[in-house]
This record gives C-alpha cells, sequence and structure tokens, in this order.
C-alpha cells in the first residue's frame, strides 16, 4: 500500500491497497492524521510516540527511514506485521513539502518464519533427545542384562529375587520413557508397509473407545477413496493411542472426539504456507476434540518433549513429542489448532501411495532354545559395560565369544582367528568405523559370517536399508536376555537356510 502526508502528518492520498489493508475506505482518510490511526502502537500494544516514529523522523532528518518487524494498526483495533519505507518529498527550492510512505503486509512471511524456527527448535530438541536416549540405552542394557544374570542364579524363593524383579520392571519402565524420546527424535528403526489408514482407525475403535470412556463419544467418518500410506503400523496404533488420551485428558465433563480421513491433493499454495511438505497426494487424518483447547503458547510448546500443562506426576509429557515423531519419522507433517474453550484439532498428513495393501504378518518372537549346534560370535561395542554383560549372557547360553572394542580391533581379530567366527554382533554407532562398515569389512574376510547389528539409536546418516543392503539385521538396545538370545538363534538359522552358491 502507499500513501502520501503532509508536513503535519495529515494523509493527502491513499491507494486502494492501503485502504484495503487498513480497513479504511481511501476518502475518510485523506485529511486525517496517519499516526494516530495506524501507528499509534507498538507490537506489544504499548504507545508509540509520534516523536519516536520513524516516519515522523524523515520529516525531522530529511533522509528515508525504513523500518521492519513493526505493526500497522486496522479500523477494527487488530494489527498486521509491516516492513515499511518512508521517502521524504521536496519542493524545487529543496524545502520539504511531505512525505510517501510505502508499506506491505508480511504477516504470511512472519508466519514461515516462524514454522522455520519451530521446526530448527524441534530438531535440535530431537538431536539432544536421541543423544541422550542413546547413552540411557547402553545403561540400561547393563542394568537389564546384570539383574537378568544374578536372577537366574538365585533360588526362587530367595530373599532378594523380588528386589531384581523390582530392578528389572523399572528398568522395562525407563526403556519405553527411551523409546519415546527416540520417537520424537525420529530415530527409531521403523518397518514400515503399505496400509489403509482408514482402516486402522477402524480397526483402533474398540481399543480407543476402552480408552477414552463412555462419557466421550467417538465418531469416526472416513473418506469411500482408497487411503493407502506406507508407514510402521504398529507406530501409527501408537500415534491413534497418544491423541486420544491427549483428547480424553481435555475432556474431563465429557465430550467429542472424531477422528476423519481423507484424501487430498496438496497444492503449490498451501505447501508454500506449511514448509516440510510438498505438492501431492496425501491422506489426512484429522483428530479433533470438544475439549478445554489450548492457548498460543501451549500451541507453541505443545510438541516439545517434556512439556505438559498436567499437574505433577499426571503426565511425562512426552505423549505429543512422541506423535510428533512418528509423522515426521514416516514422511509426514502435523499441525495443531486450538481454541481455548472450544477443543483442539490436530491435523495429520502422510504422503498417498498407490500400491496394495500388505498383508503379510508382523513379525513374531519366542523364547529362545538351546543353541542347535556350537558357534561362535564376535562382540564388538565401544562400551565396555555393555560389551561384557552381553558376553556373559551369550557364554551362559553355550556360545563362544570373542570380544573387540571397536572396528579396527575387530577386523584383526578376523584376520588373526583360526577358528570360524558364525556371527558379528556389532554396535552401530562407533568411533572410527560404523558397525555397518564394520559389517561389510567382515564379511569379505568371513564370508560365512552372519551379522547382527545392535544400538540404542538410529542416527539420521544410518538407515535401516543400510543394514539390509550390509546383509544384517537389526535388535534395538535395551535388550532383555530372551530378545538377544531369539534374535542369535534366528540370525544363525538363516544362515543355515541360505541356499549354497555354485560356481
Amino acid at each position: 500500500g502507499i500513501f502520501g502526508q503532509d508536513p503535519e502528518g495529515l494523509a493527502t492520498f491513499v491507494n486502494p491497497a492501503a485502504a484495503a489493508l487498513l480497513g479504511w475506505p481511501p476518502e475518510e482518510l485523506v485529511g486525517r492524521p496517519m499516526h494516530p490511526l495506524l501507528h499509534h502502537s507498538r507490537r506489544d500494544g504499548t504507545p508509540y510516540p509520534q516523536t519516536e516514529c520513524p516516519i515522523y523522523a524523515a520529516f525531522r532528518e530529511g533522509k528515508m527511514q525504513r523500518r521492519e518487524h513493526e505493526v500497522f494498526w486496522r479500523r477494527d483495533g487488530t494489527s498486521f506485521p509491516v516492513e515499511y519505507t518512508c521517502t521524504p518529498v521536496r519542493a524545487k527550492d529543496g524545502q520539504l513539502i511531505g512525505s510517501v510512505v510505502t508499506f506491505r503486509d508480511v504477516s504470511e512471511r512472519e508466519q514461515l518464519e516462524a514454522q522455520i524456527r519451530q521446526a530448527q527448535k524441534m530438531e535440535a530438541i530431537g538431536q539432544l533427545a536421541g543423544g541422550v536416549a542413546h547413552d540411557f540405552n547402553n545403561l540400561l542394557t547393563v542394568i537389564k542384562g546384570r539383574s537378568e544374570l544374578l536372577r537366574r542364579r538365585l533360588r526362587p524363593d530367595a530373599i532378594h529375587s523380588r528386589d531384581f524383579d523390582l530392578i528389572k520392571r523399572t528398568a522395562d519402565r525407563a526403556a519405553a520413557l527411551v523409546r519415546q524420546l527416540l520417537a520424537f527424535s525420529r530415530t527409531q528403526l521403523l518397518e514400515p508397509r503399505t496400509l489403509d489408514l482408514s482402516a486402522v482407525v477402524a480397526e483402533m475403535s474398540t481399543m480407543l473407545r476402552r480408552m477414552i470412556g463412555e462419557q466421550i463419544e467417538l465418531q469416526t467418518p472416513t473418506d469411500p477413496a482408497p487411503g493407502h500410506v506406507k508407514a510402521d503400523v504398529v507406530q501409527i496404533e501408537q500415534v491413534l493411542a497418544n491423541l486420544a488420551v491427549n483428547a480424553r485428558d481435555a475432556m474431563p465433563e465429557g465430550g467429542r472426539l472424531t477422528l476423519r480421513t481423507t484424501s487430498v491433493e496438496l497444492d503449490d499454495t498451501f505447501t508454500r504456507q506449511h514448509p516440510g511438505l510438498r505438492p501431492g497426494p496425501y491422506v489426512r487424518l484429522t483428530v479433533s476434540d470438544t475439549g478445554i483447547g489450548m492457548d498460543a503458547d501451549t500451541q507453541a510448546r505443545a510438541f516439545e518433549p517434556f512439556f505438559t500443562t498436567k499437574g505433577p506426576g499426571k503426565g511425562s509429557g512426552l505423549g505429543l513429542s512422541t506423535v510428533y515423531g512418528i509423522v515426521k519419522q514416516s514422511g509426514g507433517y502435523i499441525a495443531v489448532e486450538s481454541v481455548p474453550g472450544r477443543g483442539s484439532t490436530f491435523t495429520i498428513y502422510l504422503p498417498r501411495v498407490e500400491e496394495a495393501v500388505d498383508s503379510r504378518p508382523a513379525a513374531g518372537s519366542g523364547s529362545p532354545a538351546a543353541p542347535h549346534r556350537p558357534a561362535t560370535i564376535l562382540v564388538v561395542d565401544d562400551d565396555e559395560a555393555v560389551r561384557e554383560v552381553a558376553r556373559d549372557l551369550l557364554v551362559e547360553h553355550g556360545y563362544s565369544v570373542l570380544e573387540a572394542a571397536d572396528g579396527p580391533e575387530a577386523v584383526r581379530l578376523c584376520e588373526e582367528c583360526q577358528e570360524p567366527i558364525d556371527l558379528l554382533l556389532t554396535d552401530v554407532v562407533m568411533p572410527g568405523m560404523t558397525g555397518i562398515e564394520l559389517g561389510r569389512r567382515v564379511t569379505s574376510l568371513r564370508p560365512e559370517a552372519r551379522v547382527l547389528h545392535m544400538s540404542g539409536h538410529m542416527e539420521t546418516e544410518i538407515a535401516p536399508d543400510d543394514i539390509r543392503d550390509a546383509g544384517g539385521d537389526f535388535l534395538p538396545k535395551p535388550f532383555a536376555r530372551d530378545a538377544l538370545l531369539t534374535k542369535v538363534q534366528a540370525v544363525l538359522e538363516s544362515r543355515s537356510r541360505r541356499p549354497r552358491v555354485r560356481d
């Protein structure tokens, strides 16, 4: 918009764009002082004296003034962010006779900048959370492993057996919290498959009704068009459960929870306003409640880990951050809109795919049996305590174990050891040589060896495909005895089933 002023600050002309932005008819502005109408207060609502106004300074100093990060006020009392330039106008004799103000509404730009800053903040928090989770998982691996080893050496009626059981249960609870941190930091190892999001919502509806209680009505209208996405079904169920619990807590007196799936096409205009989305086909999931809602400050922090509006002991503050991480790691986008006293709506966009639904059953797990035959396992981890607990659990089960603290030491062992090495059990993230690189080196030296990677987290540069391409399998930390032995036995058995390649 553009408007002119005389030396007294009275409007000499106002173009239609300026009038529309300010909410005034142009003729009602001409001849009136502009500062009291549109520049009377700062962004925070405090008074903006005309003597401090840059537009006034253009008259006083006779120099062009340019400003950002200020606001103009509309006729209805609302404000909008602007950047503006005030240029003095002189007569032929050099005398100041007025000024011209050119301004533009930068609301959309500031909104995009705020979204980018929020995304960067969440990324930084996620990296911190992932690092903390990795360290805690190493500690929990040792706690769980040692407590199980000691527990097995006691008689069932031993006086300390209950203490070890309590240690294990507490470690399991801590591991669950760490998994939520990993979900937020987007460093989980997912098992994506093609699924119908509407079908997942329908299948979860019975469980969700039990979770939210009878005083809350659950509605699940769905789009009849197929809504296939590629995601980890267990994690999508976690998203639905966490959002349902969040809605339940927002409606202590009851209300309505609505889960709606819709197939949509997002265009350039929409995706420009929502950084992180690209134009194309998506499945949109909206989760709406009629609860207490959130103010702007709460909305801005809703997805931060450990942020909660609940009282002490009533929430970990990880529910929504887990949802955020799962959606982001699944290639999606999530946003929240809320009005205090009227409820909240969480909107999730997941890329739509045309593939058929993958109906393969999820892999199961069983109790470990005794090894079918002797096997030698090379355990590699830069954390000595983790390495030792893995060694002791494997030795107790009848395996022979070699140890190395890093990749180069493991390679030397492979080169010097005379006996066969049946399995490499290696940490993924190690200094000098990663577990992925080590797996490739070991299998080139020992073609008969299988590879099992373990990690407390998967860094962004180490994707699940890298593990599979390297011919390995994966065991997340912290692992319990049965999980370790079951996975080791399965990997060893897969080697025995692998067809031999004939020359």
